[in-house]
């Protein structure tokens, strides 16, 4: 159990909220294919840079030619050498405007101002696993709070259900406990990627956090099942007419 840097976290041999929610929702098999980053992804890490590592300016490069040009592919292979994440102009413009959001208002400004960790890495082990996790933020008062991006701030409530988030907050509480910190309230600020960029802060109760650990030891029983086995398990079911099919 201990603080790690962020460098080196992905390739670091330990289980994670993410790959469990894949396990959970799919399989090992399947969780353990390697990610290609998405833009959908990228912009995820630049709005939680900019948000919450502001001064990590020099981690990004824009580019804003044309790869289809001879002039367009030097740069990007420049910009590429430089070993910068590269953005584009619309991405980084997203980005500064979430994180304007975020500081117009008060009360998520000051737990920012008031944070004890932000975006911190660390190692724990849970049921004999050697587990790891980023925690976006810990504030003084023991407040753990989890940064997401949403496309319709309206529909924040049932993205929280849908990507299995009570499993992640658990994991990041429990991660942040066996490190030796008390945490006493749990949120998750959603903010949305495009006009008008409309935040929500939503408390997280215990009922919920429960859910999580369910979740979470749910996951873990079945990665170790699926971890004995060579090759996924043969499904078999018997298929029967939905209702909408049937007209129900």
């Amino acid at each position: 159990m201990t603080l790690i840097p962020q460098e080196g976290y992905r390739a670091l041999p330990a289980l994670n909220a993410s790959y469990l929610k894949h396990v959970l929702t799919h399989s090992k098999w399947h969780a353990d294919l390697p990610v290609s980053p998405t833009p959908a992804m990228l912009l995820g890490t630049l709005i939680h840079s900019k948000i919450l590592e502001p001064e990590k300016d020099d981690e990004f490069a824009v580019f804003e030619g044309d790869r289809r040009t001879k002039a367009g592919k030097e740069l990007y292979a420049e910009l590429q050498q430089s070993g910068k994440m590269i953005v584009t102009r619309d991405q980084m413009d997203t980005a500064l405007s979430t994180a304007a959001a975020i500081a117009a208002h008060p009360k998520l400004a000051e737990y920012l101002e008031r944070s004890v960790l932000r975006e911190q890495s660390m190692t724990f082990e849970l049921g004999g696993h050697d587990c790891k996790a980023q925690v976006d933020l810990y504030s003084e008062g023991g407040v753990l709070i989890d940064l997401k991006t949403t496309a319709d701030v309206h529909k924040a409530e049932r993205q929280f259900f849908n990507m299995n988030y009570a499993l992640q907050m658990w994991w990041y509480r429990e991660a942040l406990r066996r490190n030796g910190y008390d945490v006493h309230r749990c949120a998750m600020i959603f903010v949305e990627t495009s006009a008008p960029y409309q935040c929500a802060f939503y408390e997280i109760g215990g009922d919920i956090l429960r859910h999580g650990e369910g979740l979470a030891r749910l996951a873990l029983d079945r990665w170790v099942e699926q971890s004995a086995q060579p090759t996924p398990a043969l499904i078999e079911e018997r298929l029967t007419l939905p209702g909408w099919l049937k007209g129900d």
